[in-house]
């Protein structure tokens, strides 16, 4: 087993046995990336010869008297057609489709109701006997048409809401995670206490011996089950023609209102077929049934909107974030997911009452994957009506696509501005609260930050001394080195779409005489011309670009001189001529400091290399780099930094 097999094994073991004890540590989603992944560096890897295991807990270990399988998956409707050419299913034969809930396999026993959860290995399951019997919510008969059933441990939406959703567990101390976590809880617990498990359900969808084989078809073996037992799996008979991701995606969002629910699974309905059809050869899995799990379905979780808040940006645009009712996601608790702009939240009817499904799916950021329950537009426009800093009345943009405030000065604008030109000149470790107070107490625009002195910020409320320390000593690096010309043409969020790279281009080939008198205002008209007329020759300069530039320049200027920012004029000549002609190429180095005494010197370092190359500087002079190959073939010479060094005495 090479490295890399080891590491993705080790992760799909460890992901696994914190699933079945209750604190999962990654998505299903994830985990089933890592087992694709497992499965195409090694399809006969030992996982994939044995049963999924599942709980193991010292001393209630007992062997199951009908195996407890797990089922195969796809993840896409075309994954699913071929499944049903593997089985011999054609369009006018009958399926029937189940929720996958997601809960905890229990196996039960209907004549002594004795009951296993699967256990650590195969055919090895856990005594769960004592928890059944104080599950009071489950129906269990007499007369029951089969020997065992099974199906999934489960707490309904609407009771998790009311008697565990933001409480506290008095088994140890937490908040309550999620439905699935608490269940699995319980069952670990050899001594289960009869006030919560009396809120876990068992929802059938199978049975094993005496009785099943008066049976013919899956459809009206749930039916008989649901006449005895109530608590049965949700079900919908059709044919496989009818089948397509907007059906299945109709009937998750159906069934997931009232359960957790993380796929579905689709069943051949002729059960006299299921003894043909077989298992699974290594794992045992049924091959009659097929869980469907897209990733739209994994990870997800309904909950409902209880605000929309907006902020405004330096443009003018509102930002939503959708505040809801707190939901478990990845071990994550997300209670505020974005709401992109106000077209999206138009469009989907995203307001306080709406219900929505967000999803993570490996994000970072929790997104708005749909919507179940939409509210009308006036309850949508309440969010966006009024600008949230200035209550001016906010009006759409050409597109129609953002909500803007019309006043350009907004403080919430300005704070925003504010906050950019920081990020951009990386006032590091100064955070937007911290702005914000700052904004507040008067210094509202860059200039105002520069120029302000350590009491001042100090008596700001929060604003403490390192922080105020930081700030003068930031200002201070900015009065000694200067700015450089794209840096805070970006910075100064006076252009659209053109930040420091683009600015580089822009300015490339304009002299600094020129573009120092365009920022002291003495530009002549004839003198701006021919500077514009420089730029739309400069490669990589649009007629967009420059239309940008020519229409937002003058503002540029006066912000420059009236926050009066030091700008770090670029050398019109080198400081040396000892690398005049010598240019270098680097592999396997990123050396700035190096870079720059080379062009000082008079060098040129480019990015690739080409017939002019004069070395190629390699951290290993034996790489095997696409560089060094051409180099190689170029006659170019490979040499180290200490050769570099020795050739032209940096």
């Amino acid at each position: 087993m090479n490295n890399i097999e080891q590491q993705i094994y080790d992760k799909i073991v460890g992901a696994n046995k914190e699933y079945r004890q209750g604190t999962p540590i990654m998505s299903d989603l994830t985990y089933d990336v890592l087992v694709d992944e497992l499965r195409f560096i090694n399809p006969d890897h030992e996982w994939f010869k044995k049963v999924e295991p599942g709980m193991d807990i010292a001393g209630r270990k007992v062997k199951l008297p009908f195996p407890m399988r797990s089922l195969d998956k796809v993840k896409t409707f075309e994954e699913l057609c071929l499944w049903f050419g593997k089985v011999g299913i054609g369009p006018n034969d009958d399926v029937v489709i189940t929720p996958k809930y997601d809960g905890i396999s229990l196996l039960c026993n209907e004549n002594d109701w004795m009951t296993y959860s699967r256990g650590g290995s195969d055919n090895e399951g856990m005594d769960c006997k004592r928890h059944m019997d104080l599950m009071s919510s489950v129906w269990h008969h007499d007369n029951a048409p089969v020997e065992y059933t099974f199906g999934e441990a489960i707490i309904p939406k609407s009771i998790w809401k009311d008697n565990f959703e933001g409480k506290i567990n008095p088994l140890n101390g937490q908040p309550y995670k999620s439905a699935r976590n608490t269940v699995a809880g319980l069952f670990r617990r050899d001594d289960p206490p009869s006030e919560l498990l009396k809120h876990v359900y068992f929802m059938r969808y199978g049975a094993f011996g005496e009785g099943v084989d008066n049976f013919d078809s899956y459809m009206d073996l749930l039916n008989h089950m649901e006449a005895s037992f109530v608590y049965v799996a949700g079900r919908y008979h059709t044919f496989a023609s009818f089948l397509d991701t907007l059906f299945l995606k109709e009937l998750f969002d159906d069934w997931s209102q009232d359960f957790a629910i993380d796929g579905l699974v689709i069943y051949v309905n002729d059960m006299r077929r299921w003894k043909e059809i077989g298992r699974h050869s290594s794992t045992g899995n049924p091959q009659w049934a097929i869980a469907y799990k897209p990733e739209e379905f994994t990870g997800a979780e309904i909950t409902t909107v209880q605000s929309v808040n907006c902020k405004v940006s330096k443009s003018g645009c509102l930002k939503p974030t959708v505040a809801v009712d707190a939901v478990e996601l990845e071990g994550a608790t997300i209670d505020n997911p974005t709401g992109y702009n106000a077209k999206f939240c138009f469009d989907k009817g995203i307001g306080v009452g709406a219900e929505i499904r967000i999803i993570r799916s490996g994000m970072v950021i929790p997104k708005i994957q749909d919507v179940i329950c939409p509210v009308s537009n006036d309850v949508v426009e309440k969010a966006f009506k009024f600008c949230p800093s200035c209550g001016k009345e906010t009006v759409w943009n050409n597109s129609l696509v953002e909500r803007m405030c019309p006043d350009p000065l907004c403080p919430g604008r300005l704070l925003a501005k504010l906050i950019y030109f920081c990020e951009k000149l990386e006032y590091d470790e100064i955070g937007e609260e911290t702005l914000k107070a700052i904004f507040n107490s008067g210094i509202e625009s860059p200039g105002d930050l520069l120029h302000t002195d350590l009491s001042t910020l100090q008596k700001i409320d929060g604003i403490g001394y390192d922080t105020a320390s930081k700030i003068i000593e930031k200002n201070r690096g900015i009065f000694d080195d200067g700015v450089s010309l794209p840096k805070l043409m970006e910075a100064s969020d006076c252009f659209d779409g053109i930040g420091e790279k683009k600015a580089t281009i822009l300015l490339s080939n304009v002299d600094n005489v020129t573009l120092r008198l365009w920022i002291s205002g003495e530009l002549t008209l004839a003198g701006y011309l021919v500077m514009t007329k420089i730029m739309s020759m400069t490669k990589g300069v649009g007629d967009k670009m420059l239309d940008e530039f020519s229409n937002k320049c003058q503002g540029f200027v006066e912000w420059v001189r009236g926050n009066e920012i030091p700008i770090a004029w670029e050398k019109d000549e080198p400081l040396g001529t000892s690398l005049s002609g010598v240019k270098i190429c680097f592999t396997g180095i990123r050396d700035k400091q190096l870079e720059a005494k080379i062009t000082k010197a008079g060098g040129t370092v480019s990015g690739s290399v080409s017939k002019n190359t004069t070395y190629l500087v390699a951290d290993d002079v034996n790489s095997n780099s696409s560089k060094a190959d051409k180099a190689r073939s170029l006659g170019i010479p490979i040499i180290s930094i200490c050769e570099l060094n020795e050739k032209v005495n940096l």
